[in-house]
């Protein structure tokens, strides 16, 4: 199939698509380029780099944290839900975002870019993950496709807005890049949002009623068939109408038992620990490689290089990796589980190579690399780890997710804080990656455990059921004889089916 006519056979979603990936693009910008103004607050303001840090990294805890209520209010709403939520959330970012430009203090800029910012990014995100999976769902050909190069986005972000955020801040100051951000959050964020409304599949769903059934007729008079099945559909709907309200209530609560008891099995208990070290690994050097640097005595155009062909190399692996992805559906897992060790080896390896700026240039483009193919399936292997409802899968995901960012400052910058050296805290980087590689081998080990254990089981069964089915055979042949010779139009396949039981 061509590109041309894939397009046009799910234009809106791909029109969605794009979408989605211009609003990460504008809402992300200041996730990664925020290292460049956390230099900026420290000098100006005389305030130490874990406070500042906190107040770029808690808005992405809290878009990661309560990404399980615009979840529901999605549920609630129906198809407007997503619509609702983009532009609802693209007011608030505008809204932080101008009034963090105008603050005297920086512990002020908790309420206005870590509470406004953050919440609103949270709605507008979970509004732009949810949406991509309605127009491609679990199943569809390009479902990982689609869920992966979201992602993109956020590596042109980096790539965008590290220098153009490095060169506002240095040219004209930091209240201007907030302005600047609020304003390009807010258009682009409302024109995409207005995109958020999933097909119609009500009318499609819908019974017809008596006039839209009998004027499709062009004889005068109904035949009889057609009176018999629209009384036939009539009754099957009156029928689902008076289905009691307590049953449906009942539903829904093992439906949610069901789902509580999946998040207790141990393997999707090790893929959430998983996501809160795998968050502290992707988000903290966005946040200390230009301090770092700084420290290295490098200058403002080489710490905006490095930090561009880190971005570089992130971007170019969320393009290379989502073109296969659909092909590695059911092995996604293995993907994590070889970029977190490399990672691992990385961030232990990183004091001991840091020797100049070509070599630090070298160490920042592979830890592009490898935390962008650690990333880049986590949505779509949510739901494969866990078995259940991608939606609630990725919620859960990201709040553990959201707790791993809120206490990333714990481990880098008061670490940096206590010691005055970066060695420390690339060691802890490399152990938290080192927990998160064990916790991802641990997955598929404990899945074919159980896989073993649930074959074994089967078999037990099997083997009681053939032997209690042949005691029964025996005892009633001739029963079963005197019944066949008296039913002669008993069909053979029937026959056959009762020879068996």
């Amino acid at each position: 199939m061509s590109i041309r006519s894939e397009f046009n056979e799910n234009r809106r979603g791909w029109i969605v698509f794009i979408s989605v990936v211009f609003i990460t693009i504008t809402r992300a910008g200041f996730y990664y380029s925020f290292g460049i103004i956390v230099a900026k607050l420290t000098e100006e303001f005389n305030e130490s780099v874990a406070l500042t840090s906190w107040v770029g990294i808690g808005a992405i805890a809290i878009t990661n944290t309560f990404s399980f209520v615009p979840t529901l209010v999605i549920r609630r709403l129906g198809r407007c839900g997503y619509r609702v939520c983009g532009i609802v959330g693209t007011v608030l970012e505008g809204i932080g975002l101008f009034s963090t430009s105008c603050m005297q203090k920086v512990p002020h800029m908790f309420f206005t870019y870590t509470i406004l910012f953050g919440v609103g990014s949270c709605f507008v995100n979970m509004a732009s993950n949810l949406i991509v999976t309605a127009f491609f769902p679990r199943g569809h050909k390009r479902h990982v496709f689609a869920t992966t190069s979201v992602y993109c986005g956020y590596a042109i972000a980096s790539l965008i807005y590290n220098p153009l955020t490095n060169t506002v801040v240095e040219g004209l100051s930091w209240r201007v890049a907030f302005q600047a951000q609020a304003t390009l959050v807010i258009l682009v964020g409302v024109a995409g949002s207005w995109t958020f409304v999933p097909n119609n599949e009500d009318k499609e769903s819908k019974p017809l009623n008596a006039d839209q059934h009998f004027n499709h007729t062009t004889d005068v008079e109904t035949s009889t068939k057609q009176q018999q099945h629209y009384r036939h559909h009539q009754e099957q709907q009156q029928q689902h109408q008076q289905q009691p309200h307590e049953n449906l209530q009942q539903d829904e609560s093992n439906s949610m038992k069901s789902n509580a008891r999946a998040f207790l099995k141990l393997d999707v208990v090790c893929w959430l620990v998983a996501a809160y070290f795998n968050a502290i690994s992707y988000f903290t050097p966005f946040f200390i490689l230009p301090h770092y640097m700084k420290k290295k005595n490098l200058t403002t155009f080489n710490i905006s290089l490095i930090m561009m062909m880190l971005s570089l190399s992130e971007c170019l692996i969320y393009l290379v990796t989502s073109l296969p992805g659909d092909l590695l559906a059911g092995k996604l897992i293995y993907v994590h589980i070889t970029a977190s060790s490399l990672l691992c080896l990385l961030n232990y390896l990183w004091s001991l190579l840091d020797a100049n700026y070509g070599m630090i240039l070298a160490l920042a483009m592979s830890e592009g690399l490898l935390i962008a193919l650690n990333c880049v399936y986590v949505y779509a292997c949510s739901a494969e780890v866990t078995d259940i409802n991608i939606e609630i899968a990725w919620s859960v995901t990201n709040i553990f997710s959201g707790f791993g960012v809120i206490t990333a400052p714990l481990f880098s910058g008061f670490i940096y804080d206590l010691t005055l050296s970066y060695y420390g805290v690339f060691f802890m980087m490399s152990s938290v990656t080192l927990v998160s590689s064990i916790l991802y081998c641990s997955i598929p080990l404990i899945k074919s455990c159980g896989n073993n254990n649930n074959n074994k089981n089967n078999k037990n069964m099997d083997n009681n059921n053939n032997s209690n089915y042949g005691y029964h055979d025996i005892n009633n042949d001739s029963t079963d004889n005197d019944y066949y010779n008296n039913n002669d139009a008993v069909s053979e396949k029937r026959r056959r089916w009762l020879c068996w039981l």
